[in-house]
């Protein structure tokens, strides 16, 4: 049981490290934050969401 936990949570993070350095900041009256690849956000949440039981 612990195992398929840390597997969950290596996955989650692989997913949050490709969505930290697929971000974009944009500044201007407000902070926008965007993506460099769409398909690589996507990605990122699928491994951080979806992936998830």
């Amino acid at each position: 049981m612990d195992f398929i936990i840390a597997i969950g949570g290596l996955i989650t993070g692989i997913g949050l490290i490709i969505n930290v350095f697929n971000t974009r900041i944009k500044y201007g009256w407000f902070t926008h934050y965007q993506s460099k690849s769409r398909p690589l956000n996507y990605v990122s949440l699928l491994l951080i969401g979806k992936l998830q039981v």
